[in-house]
């Protein structure tokens, strides 16, 4: 309704019913800003996942940087035995 009255002029939002409740225009366009339910369900999966995603990230860097130390190794051992 908010945004329909953005819109139109003529209509103008005076209050509302919320819960039983009468609300006025600045509650009802507070609540016209609340996320809806499949936006806030969204956006509370990206936290809990948020902190998971990083600790996978974190130990994936930790094996790559595993697997870049041993190559580094064998590869020195590769060039100390080539020169000996």
């Amino acid at each position: 309704v908010i945004e329909f009255a953005k819109e139109h002029k003529a209509l103008t939002v005076k209050g509302g019913i919320f819960d039983g409740e009468f609300i006025d225009a600045e509650q009802v366009v507070a609540l016209s800003k609340i996320p809806g339910w499949d936006e806030l369900i969204a956006q509370m999966m990206g936290s809990i996942n948020s902190p998971i995603r990083g600790l996978a990230v974190t130990i994936g860097g930790v094996a790559t940087a595993l697997v870049r130390v041993i190559d580094a190794v064998a590869k020195q051992k590769a060039e100390a035995e080539t020169a000996a």
